[in-house]
C-alpha cells in the first residue's frame, strides 16, 4: 500500500521539491551565461496501475490557478495527454506538463508565496507522484 499523497510530498529531497513546487534553482553555468537560456519545468505523471488523473480539473481549475497566481512568471503552460507508443505498448506518462518560465524574478516570488496553496491542490487531480526536471529550452 502507497502512503498517502501529502506524506510523499513531504518525504522529497529539497532540489525535488523545488522542483515540484515550480522553484526553479539556480544553476551554476547559466549564472556565467551572458543571455539566460529559457527555462520550463516538465512534469511527467507515469501511468502506473491504479494512477488516476483528472484532466478536466486540472485544465479548469489546476491551470487556471497557476497562471492566476504566478502571472507574468509563467510564458506558457501546455498540458498533454499520452495516447500512443510507437509499439502499440501503454503510454510511459499518463500526463505531461510543460511549464515555461516567462519572468524568473515574477516565477520565484509566486513559488515563495503560493506554493503550499498548489501542493494542496494536487490531491484534487491525481493520486500519483511525477517525475519532475528542470529544462532548459534548446532552440
Amino acid at each position: 500500500m502507497s502512503r498517502p499523497l501529502s506524506l510523499q510530498l513531504r518525504s522529497l529531497s529539497l532540489p525535488a521539491l523545488a522542483t515540484l513546487l515550480c522553484v526553479a534553482l539556480p544553476l551554476g553555468s547559466v549564472a556565467a551565461e551572458k543571455k539566460v537560456a529559457q527555462r520550463c519545468i516538465t512534469v511527467l505523471y507515469p501511468n502506473k496501475p491504479g494512477i488516476t488523473f483528472d484532466f478536466d480539473y486540472y485544465f479548469k481549475k489546476h491551470k487556471t490557478l497557476i497562471e492566476r497566481l504566478y502571472g507574468k512568471g509563467i510564458k506558457k503552460l501546455e498540458l498533454r495527454r499520452g495516447v500512443s507508443t510507437q509499439d502499440g505498448s501503454p503510454v510511459p506518462y499518463i500526463a505531461v506538463i510543460n511549464i515555461y518560465i516567462g519572468s524568473q524574478k515574477v516565477f520565484d516570488a509566486a513559488a515563495a508565496k503560493y506554493t503550499q496553496t498548489l501542493i494542496d491542490d494536487v490531491k484534487n487531480f491525481t493520486n500519483g507522484m511525477p517525475v519532475i526536471q528542470s529544462d532548459e529550452v534548446v532552440e
